[in-house]
Formats: C-alpha cells, structure tokens, sequence
C-alpha cells in the first residue's frame, strides 16, 4: 500500500514539476504557447486557476483556432493525469460515501444513457466541470472516450473564448473584462473556502487517504 501510494506522489510531483517548467520556460524565452501549455496542464485540473480568464487575453499572441487545439489537448492531459489520481484515492476508499451519492443521482442516471455526450457538453458549458469528471471515474467511464469527450468540449470553449476575446480586444474593452473576470473568480474562490472552512479536523482524518 506505501508502495502504491508513493508511485502516485511521485506521478503527481513529476507531472506537476513538468508542467510548471514548461510555463517558467515559456515566460522566459517569450513563447507564449509553452506559457499557455505550463498554465493549462495545471488549470485542467482540479485545483482553483483562472483558466477562462486567461484564455482571454491570448488571441493578443495566438490565434483562436491553435488556443483551441493546444489548450484542448492540455486540458486532455490534465483530466487523465487528474483521472489517475482519482482512481487511486476511490480505490482506498476515499470519497466512497460521496461516490455512493453520485452514483444515485439523476445525473449519473442521464451519463449511464450519454455518458460521451453529457462530458462533452460539460467540458463546453460554464457549469462546473468537477462533477462530470468526478462521474468518469466513479463509473468508472472508458478513458480514451473521456479524453475526447474533454478535447472536443474543451476546444470549443477556448475556440468561441478567444473569439470573444478577439473582439473585445477590436474595442478597447478587452482589460476591463479581464479585471472583472479575475476579481469574481477570486471571490468565488473565497466563497468556497469560507463556505468549508468549518469542516472539523475529524472530518479531514476520515477523508484524507494518506493518514490511513
């Protein structure tokens, strides 16, 4: 079991290590595309990053159609890494209660009958991403049908975002938006964590794997 659990640290370490010194490299040497490469392997994820945000600013530098490529193929890898990491943590019964629950949803009800379609539309829409690839796993769903349902939804979404802020950018209104789209991320994220701040130290001892 100590075995398993520090292949995925080590996993998790190097992928991460991996995508920060893409996004260092890209900043330094003035290439945007590693830059956005670097961001998106991390903002794929499940951890908190303004991915919409700065997917805005980016027809300044690349065009829409290679921002919807080279981002909707980041974002595939960051769900199988993401995937990965899941399955191991549902697999030492982490979140088995809240896999109970989901797995008796309505919605899980509807991904059993579309399962690519509803991740496709998931990976499009602004409703949160977090629940359908929670589903993928939990499923648990075929990975190289969850890896396309993500890149085509995905590369949609940045495509019709740098679109946006293509046009926003033709009118001067493209700083504004950007300001306004980075404060209320940030106050959602400190919604979030207010709102599970009083989550007790018991709690966390009976979800979190590593101190089992």
């Amino acid at each position: 079991m100590f075995s398993s659990n520090r292949q995925v640290l080590v996993v998790a370490a190097s992928y991460l290590s991996l995508a920060l010194l893409t996004g260092l490299s890209g900043v330094y040497w003035g290439q945007k595309a590693l830059e956005f490469l670097g961001f998106m392997l991390v903002a794929g994820t499940c951890l908190p990053l303004p991915a919409d945000t700065y997917v805005l600013h980016l027809p300044l530098y690349l065009t829409p159609a290679f921002i919807a490529v080279w981002g909707g193929a980041a974002n595939t890898l960051a769900v199988c890494f993401e995937r990965y990491i899941l399955a191991h943590l549902l697999a030492r019964g982490w979140g088995s209660h809240v896999a109970a629950i989901v797995q008796d949803s309505h919605l899980t009800r509807w991904f059993g009958r579309y399962p690519f379609w509803i991740l496709s539309i998931g990976a499009f829409s602004v409703l949160p991403f977090e629940p359908f690839r929670f589903l993928a796993v939990a499923t648990p769903y075929d990975v190289k049908r969850y890896a396309l349902a993500t890149f085509l939804g995905r590369g949609t979404r940045y495509y019709g975002l740098a679109v946006f802020g293509e046009w926003l950018s033709g009118w001067g209104w493209l700083t504004p938006v950007i300001m306004l789209g980075l404060v209320v991320y940030f106050l959602g994220v400190l919604g979030q964590g207010l709102r599970h701040s009083g989550a007790s130290p018991r709690h966390w001892r009976r979800v979190w794997p590593w101190g089992q």
